[in-house]
C-alpha cells in the first residue's frame, strides 16, 4: 500500500551515507523511518520477483473489495485513519495475510500520536517502550545469514549491513522492531556488539 496519509503528514528518516548514523527532516522530533524507501523496496522486490502485485493506497482500502487479494503490505504506513486500519482488522480477520513495519499505525491520519496503536492486535504487539537511536557510537552492525530460508534466499554476502539492529542489540538486547519481527525471541541472537544472527541455534 502506498501511504499517502503518511507521506503527507510524517516526518522521514534519511540516511546520509551507507555507514554514519541515520539523519531526519520533518518536523516531528521522534525516530522515524522512510516511507518512500520502504515502499520502494518492496516494490522493487515484488517487480524483480515477477510476482503479480497491485499498488493501492487509503482510498482503494476504503472504497475497494480486499479479498481479492491475498496479502497487504504496510511499509511504514505511520499515519493511518481508524476506518482503515478497521478494514485492515477485517481483511486478516478473512484470512488475509499481511506484513507491516516499524510504526504503522502509531499516528492518526494527520500525524498526531495515536493513544493505542491501530493494528497491535493483529500486528502481535503488546508494548512498545520507544525506539533505539544511535547513542552509542557503534555505527554499523552487520547481520549474518547462517541459514537457508525464504527471507535470505539469493543473498550473495554471508554478512549484510544493518545499523539499526546492532544499535538495538548493543543498547537493549532484543526491542523495538527486532521484538515486533521475532516476539518470542528465538529467531534472533548476538555474537557480539557488531554482529546478529538470523536462524536456530
Amino acid at each position: 500500500m502506498w501511504p499517502q496519509d503518511s507521506a503527507n503528514y510524517y516526518s522521514s528518516g534519511v540516511i546520509k551515507t551507507d555507514f554514519t548514523e541515520a539523519g531526519q527532516i520533518g518536523t516531528k522530533k521522534a525516530v522515524c523511518s522512510n516511507h518512500y524507501k520502504a515502499f520502494m523496496g518492496y516494490y522493487e522486490v515484488l517487480q524483480r520477483s515477477h510476482i503479480r502485485h497491485s499498488i493501492i493506497d487509503e482510498d482503494s482500502i476504503l472504497n475497494d473489495d480486499l479479498s481479492k487479494y491475498d496479502l497487504l503490505i504496510l511499509p511504514v504506513c505511520a499515519c493511518m485513519r481508524d476506518e482503515v486500519a478497521n478494514k485492515i482488522r477485517d481483511f486478516v480477520a478473512k484470512g488475509g495475510n499481511l506484513i507491516s513495519e516499524f510504526d504503522t499505525g502509531y499516528y492518526n491520519e494527520y500525524g498526531t500520536k495515536s493513544d493505542a496503536l491501530k493494528l497491535a492486535v493483529i500486528q502481535g504487539i503488546e508494548k512498545v517502550n520507544g525506539f533505539v537511536e544511535y547513542t552509542n557510537g557503534i555505527g554499523t552492525g552487520y547481520q549474518r545469514v547462517t541459514d537457508e530460508c525464504a527471507v535470505t534466499e539469493g543473498l550473495s554476502r554471508k554478512y549484510t549491513p544493518a545499523p539499526v539492529l546492532a544499535g538495538c542489540y548493543a543498547e537493549q538486547k532484543c526491542c523495538g522492531s527486532c521484538r515486533i519481527l521475532h516476539p518470542d525471541g528465538k529467531s534472533l541472537y548476538g555474537d557480539s556488539e557488531r554482529f546478529l544472527s538470523f536462524g536456530n541455534k
